[in-house]
């Protein structure tokens, strides 16, 4: 029933007649058919335009994929490809970190468990626990039933999509009309930030910022109870993207709702201390929905190396942000395309004037800039907007694009709301040129090289046509004419990210294959299997940038010593020093060992060393490590040591001394020791060799210990014989079991009690969530 003020009757409305009512809803629905209408024709021209390489041409972001006895994603009968391929301006992290661990968790998944160990990098190393494993994401669900690239592109595309509905929805509080709202959509989905690292995590996480923004502004609505919806998008930040960038926009959310309430009239706000209790609750219950995320990762955070922790020092520095600002080749460079869009939005704002609704943008945009650039040298300041350092400045990018974006679209949407009410053409014209303007930048950032728009002949030649268009179309008087050019003009802009490149997009060929076959289908045998040994991948520039490349092995099933997370394993970490020496990026979790000799690594249990014969070859000769020690090894010769350092100490005198084949250094140990026998390899048999579980079958003459080279954490539980027995940190980084004379059955397995609690406990977060949004919907 809808009701409308009148005269009619004694209480001062008047009632639709039937047609009347249809009528008007009627008109509703076409009018709501025709916002959406506008959103789904931007948004799907531009996610068309970027994706058109993968919609049209088949080809995919990650393009490779390699798995036992098979390659996919390159055309059928062709070349194994090259693993490692520059980017240029940036690094390899979606190749080495996002798409292995992805494939790992779509591994594990099919399996029917959870990827909570990987034993394929480090020497084993927590999964769920690192941050970067994301089996909850609802992205890459279809990949983790199928993992290719073809459905790991796919969940790229529907997360930009999401991206892009959640900005138009928010956009939608400052009155904005549909095409600006879709408009803005638009530059909130398919930004700078956004096209430049697709492929990241850090993206990942921000696909949820807009709905994120949406949700606090239902939250901080008297009118409306869905105080809780803040803590699912939070719930999704932190289920799809990088752990870091969720806690940034967490807390830039948090920022924003704060402004928000300073902003409302008095009389259209929540009191303060219904705003405490509607904030609190949705942090507590966001703290709860991410305790599967979360527990793991605090859990290990005790006896992890965590270089954003340790190294507070790490903000954003002035001289760096003014070098990321102007430098064509950096991920914050303020393209043309941010200047040709500013001058929309700021016009925009002076013809309409700064609400008060407007300000929580200007204060999100300036606490991205506070982070990001670090104009302000006060650490009293930076330190608590970072969180005591936690959240290094390069993470606000996200932030800065996105307000950024939010401004440009409130700005064009005033913009043109001021052309209709004054007759203005010329504003009109203004805002279709910077517009056309910022599709032209919008085309020429689309080019992974990053290079001077002006130092393109192809765009050099496109802009100028563009602005003579648009030019002419201003100078000519019949409207209708004049409306023809500017939209060609239009055309031409949205048009030229097909003519500036042929073919395709750089993006798509950035981890292209390279043409020489690959010779990597030899690391599936040699050993590796059949002994359940290691390998390094190393030559004269791995360093920088080898062609078998970190976490890479994992795809194909074969356990590499290196390593690239966030989390770290501190006893891991220490092995690496002592074998590699001074590290060159002390804050970097790069793990390579590039200072280590080929005995050392043998150490490790390496069997083989894969070096390169040429970079970016894709073609390896493997290279046989003397004497190295199988990955499972009895000893009756202890060296016990007090703790960890102790440890280490005594580790490397008898590393330096040439002993370790026939003796361990466990710490802990109470036991004798025995004189220096070592036990045959062949006294050990592999019966069960899973990422979280390993079974063995021993047999001992005497009473012994089974050293077993995989890192020592937390959640391992060891059995023998059905019993359970003590596992002993050995040799620094690795695991040790008692065993008695005669065979044995050793059984180890991964247990964490911070997985189990952190999931029992997200599972009653989404139930309650559940409840809540029952009765709100019974409630009307």
């Amino acid at each position: 029933m809808i009701l409308e003020s009148g005269t009619g009757d004694e209480m001062g409305v008047r009632r639709h007649s039937q047609p009347e009512r249809k009528r008007v809803g009627q008109k509703d629905v076409r009018s709501g058919r025709t916002i959406w209408g506008v959103f789904c024709l931007l948004i799907g021209a531009a996610a068309v335009l970027y994706f058109l390489p993968f919609l049209a041409g088949g080809k995919t972001l990650p393009s490779f994929h390699w798995e036992p006895g098979r390659v996919t994603g390159i055309p059928e009968g062709g070349a194994a490809p090259s693993i490692h391929r520059n980017f240029p301006g940036k690094d390899n992290a979606p190749i080495l970190v996002h798409y292995p661990n992805a494939a790992f968790a779509g591994s594990c998944l099919r399996d029917g468990r959870l990827p909570l160990w990987n034993p394929y990098v480090a020497c084993g190393t927590p999964a769920l626990g690192s941050g970067q494993v994301l089996p909850f994401s609802p992205f890459l669900w279809l990949f983790y039933v199928h993992s290719d690239p073809w459905t790991y592109t796919l969940g790229l595309l529907l997360g930009s999509l999401w991206c892009g509905w959640g900005g138009y929805l928010w956009l939608g509080r400052f009155g904005l009309a549909s095409w600006p709202r879709a408009f803005g959509a638009v530059l909130w989905a398919f930004n700078p930030y956004t096209l430049r690292i697709l492929t990241f995590s850090n993206v990942w996480a921000a696909w949820w910022f807009g709905w994120l923004l949406w949700a606090w502004d239902r939250c901080l609505d008297p009118r409306d109870r869905r105080w809780w919806l803040p803590s699912i998008m939070v719930a999704g930040t932190v289920y799809c993207g990088h752990p870091e960038e969720a806690l940034l926009l967490a807390v830039g959310s948090g920022v924003y709702a704060m402004a928000c309430w300073v902003a409302s009239e008095r009389s259209g706000r929540l009191s303060l201390r219904a705003w405490v209790a509607r904030a609190s609750g949705a942090v507590a219950l966001a703290g709860i929905l991410t305790a599967v995320h979360l527990l793991p990762v605090l859990a290990h955070l005790s006896e992890s190396f965590t270089y954003k922790l340790t190294t507070p020092e790490r903000w954003t520095r002035a001289s760096l942000a003014l070098e990321s600002v102007l430098n064509p080749r950096s991920e914050v460079f303020v393209a043309p395309l941010f200047w040709g869009l500013a001058v929309v939005g700021l016009a925009g704002w002076s013809a309409a004037g700064a609400g008060r609704r407007l300000w929580p943008v200007l204060v999100l945009l300036v606490f991205s800039i506070l982070i990001l650039f670090r104009p302000l040298p006060w650490s009293f300041l930076m330190g608590p907007l970072t969180l005591g350092g936690i959240l290094p400045g390069l993470y606000a990018r996200g932030l800065f694009w996105f307000s950024t974006s939010a401004l440009v679209a409130i700005g064009a949407g005033k913009l043109w709301e001021a052309a209709r009410e004054h007759r203005r053409a010329s504003v009109r014209q203004l805002l279709l040129g910077g517009l056309a303007f910022a599709g032209l930048c919008w085309a020429a950032y689309l080019d992974g090289s990053m290079v001077h728009v002006l130092l393109r002949p192809d765009v050099l030649v496109l802009q100028g046509v563009l602005m003579g268009v648009l030019a002419s179309g201003v100078l000519l008087k019949p409207e209708r004419l004049k409306a023809g050019v500017l939209t060609l003009g239009l055309a031409v802009a949205a048009v030229s990210p097909l003519v500036c490149h042929s073919p395709g997009f750089r993006y798509y060929d950035a981890f292209g294959a390279g043409s020489p076959p690959s010779s990597l289908p030899g690391l599936g045998g040699g050993g590796s299997e059949e002994n359940h040994a290691r390998i390094w991948a190393g030559g004269p520039d791995y360093w920088r940038a080898p062609d078998l490349s970190p976490n890479l092995a994992s795809l194909w099933k074969a356990r590499d010593v290196r390593l690239v997370d966030v989390l770290v394993l501190r006893r891991y970490m220490r092995i690496e020093t002592a074998l590699s020496g001074p590290r060159p990026e002390p804050a970097s979790t790069w793990f390579r060992f590039h200072g280590a000799a080929p005995g050392d690594l043998g150490l490790l249990g390496v069997d083989r060393i894969a070096q390169s014969e040429g970079r970016n070859s894709g073609r390896f000769r493997w290279i046989p490590v003397e004497r190295p020690l199988p990955r499972a090894f009895l000893v009756q010769s202890i060296v016990p040591a007090s703790d960890e350092e102790d440890s280490l100490r005594k580790w490397s005198k008898l590393r330096s001394s040439g002993a370790l084949h026939g003796m361990a250094v466990v710490e802990g140990w109470s036991g004798g020791r025995a004189g220096p026998t070592e036990a045959t390899f062949e006294s050990i048999n592999w019966i069960c060799d899973r990422d979280d579980r390993v079974e063995l079958a021993v047999t001992s003459p005497s009473p012994a210990v089974l050293v077993l080279l995989d890192t020592y954490a937390s959640g391992w539980k060891a059995t023998v014989n059905g019993a359970s027995a003590r596992i002993y940190p050995a040799n620094v980084a690795f695991r040790a079991v008692e065993v008695p004379e005669g065979k044995s059955r050793i059984v180890f397995f991964y247990r964490p009690r911070s997985v189990y609690a952190g999931l029992t406990i997200s599972l009653f977060g989404w139930m309650a969530v559940a409840v809540l949004a029952w009765r709100r919907r019974r409630r009307g």
